[in-house]
């Protein structure tokens, strides 16, 4: 949209909680550094604005996919190498008689694979999967059935209540090593600090719960459109490889 921001910048962006509805409130003589929640509408979830910060910082990973594949190569970023387990790459061999496509390791492991046998064997794996419009009711119905009866959220809530009240109590014995003298002031801050820490981001999840907990959601449209593309399953991958031509020749894409 023509915004431009250097790298340094961004990362300092997506680390301002000022976007969860958040403040950040620097060190001030003996207080130390913490967030209070501001006046203005947040524009994204406190629990996203937390699950961000932990990718930054190495504590969850995020699985990566391709960015874009030639269609003779629409695995390629997909499949792990069956001898070191890296990813597989996939380029073009020019021969005698054209250009022939492989999928092939980028270590020097050996491993590589002809493309055509490997998306053939694909797509008969994935025709297995398919489901017959035979048996599209009986899914919608078990799969709605299911829903209906999990009371997964109530679980969700007991579990972060309880290790709330974990937390809480933490501090206060903390504090009552503190009375007794077992312990200094600066373990109590750090023992203090870590504890409010956590503190804030389980009532953020547990907020979330909260209101998922209140909002009830007709599923059954979102099944009827998955059973749909469930029973065309192999057909929807083989357009995706083959987009059509336009007028001028050219493979149009979505």
């Amino acid at each position: 949209m023509g915004l431009e921001c250097k790298k340094n910048n961004f990362f300092n962006l997506i680390r301002n909680p000022v976007y969860c509805g958040k403040i950040l409130i620097p060190k001030y003589k003996d207080e130390e550094t913490h967030m209070v929640k501001g006046l203005h509408e947040a524009i994204i979830s406190e629990t996203l604005f937390y699950d961000v910060q932990d990718i930054i910082d190495g504590k969850k990973k995020v699985s990566k996919g391709k960015i874009h594949s030639p269609d003779l190569l629409p695995l390629r970023g997909f499949i792990r190498c069956s001898r070191c387990n890296r990813i597989l790459c996939g380029s073009a061999s020019k021969g005698r008689n054209g250009y022939y496509y492989y999928y092939h390791c980028s270590s020097a492991c050996g491993c590589r694979f002809k493309a055509e046998i490997v998306n053939e064997t694909f797509e008969a794996q994935l025709r297995q999967f398919t489901i017959s419009p035979d048996y599209a009711e009986l899914f919608k119905a078990v799969i709605v059935d299911t829903y209906k009866s999990t009371n997964q959220t109530k679980d969700d809530y007991s579990r972060l209540v309880k290790v709330i009240d974990d937390e809480n109590n933490r501090v206060r014995k903390a504090r009552e090593l503190l009375l007794a003298g077992d312990i200094d002031g600066g373990d109590f801050k750090i023992i203090k600090s870590e504890s409010e820490k956590k503190i804030e981001r389980l009532e953020a999840k547990l907020a979330e719960v909260i209101q998922n907990q209140n909002a009830f959601v007709d599923i059954e449209p979102l099944v009827n459109s998955a059973i749909e593309r469930l029973t065309r399953l192999d057909l929807i991958y083989y357009q995706s490889c083959n987009p059509p031509l336009n007028r001028t020749g050219v493979y149009r894409t979505n």
